[in-house]
């Protein structure tokens, strides 16, 4: 009988395993992927990896290897590249090697906005409330197209009550006058579907329009004695009262009332001043009982059916 002993031979690594290949994106240098693990017919034997050229090693500078971890050497961007390829390998104590190739996933993060703008920031004076100021765009490194817009407090808001946001629009909360502001500031936010939020601050600015003098009724930039006359037909036609949109050119006297005050007014111009252009007209307080245009006066006495006496 004879005994054969079998000498154990160093045989080369069969295989060799990343532990993880999905790394989330915007992640430091250094940051570990996974760890290689190698299968090796020997056993108790010990490993060395390395990165090295051949199929697959495109992506191999973007990563490391210290002892069994394959880290991350640069910053993954999932927008800009989300998967890459790496050949790795492992080489046994007697210098038999197996190589393969290994690929790694990126992982998408949701990414705050990057940016906010504002498609115009002026606005006429004197426009309803509800008027559209702008709308709002939104870039976001993920891609999103729907974003959720409010005012938010912080460095820029002292005039968010003066707007409203509907939808993608900034609005108008209120009637604007150029003489009293000229500009105003508010702070917003942009939110995508994921949560995040970007702040920015934006300045608005109020159109001066050329307004009508408060004499001129019919606004066609005269005053005249068919000023007055609008006046009276619609005092003989619905009396005093309070004006309405439709008749808020009659209230010269801006009292929001329409009465015999606001004809005395545009008459007493007239008398003082003559017919002029209405961008020259002012209100003049009379010092003494108004001098009216003698064709005026029955016509003034009619529509509030009294007689006074008057210095003609």
């Amino acid at each position: 009988m004879f005994t054969i002993n079998v000498q154990d031979v160093n045989e080369a690594p069969s295989t060799v395993d990343l532990s993880n290949s999905v790394v989330d994106e915007n992640q430091v240098i250094g940051t570990v992927v996974g760890a290689l693990a190698t299968t090796d017919p020997d056993v108790n034997d010990s490993f060395t990896y390395t990165l090295v050229a051949g199929d697959g090693d495109a992506d191999n500078a973007q990563f490391q290897i210290i002892g069994n971890e394959l880290k991350t050497a640069a910053e993954f961007d999932f927008e800009s590249q989300s998967s890459y390829t790496i050949r790795v390998r492992t080489t046994d104590l007697q210098g038999l090697f197996f190589e393969t190739q290994l690929g790694i996933v990126v992982g998408n993060i949701n990414e705050s906005p990057s940016s906010l703008t504002l498609s115009q920031n002026t606005i006429d004076e004197n426009l309803p409330l509800g008027s559209v100021v702008g709308t709002f765009s939104t870039e976001d490194p993920d891609g999103d197209t729907e974003f959720e817009y409010s005012f938010i407090a912080g460095p820029g808001d002292l005039d968010n009550t003066a707007f409203q946001i509907v939808g993608n629009q900034i609005q108008s909360n209120e009637s604007f006058d150029f003489e009293s502001k000229q500009s105003y500031s508010v702070r917003v936010r942009v939110t995508d579907p994921g949560g995040i939020g970007f702040d920015a601050q934006f300045a608005i600015f109020v159109n001066d329009i050329q307004e009508f003098d408060s004499l001129d009724t019919n606004q066609d930039g005269f005053v005249s004695p068919i000023d007055v006359l609008l006046v009276i037909n619609h005092l003989n036609a619905f009396q005093s009262g309070p004006t309405t949109p439709a008749t808020i050119a009659l209230d010269t006297s801006k009292d929001d009332f329409i009465s015999p005050i606001d004809v005395l007014l545009v008459i007493n111009y007239l008398n003082q001043s003559g017919e002029g252009e209405s961008s020259l007209a002012q209100f003049l307080e009379p010092t003494e009982p108004p001098r009216m245009h003698a064709a005026l006066v029955d016509a003034f006495f009619d529509s509030i059916d009294s007689k006074r006496k008057f210095w003609l």
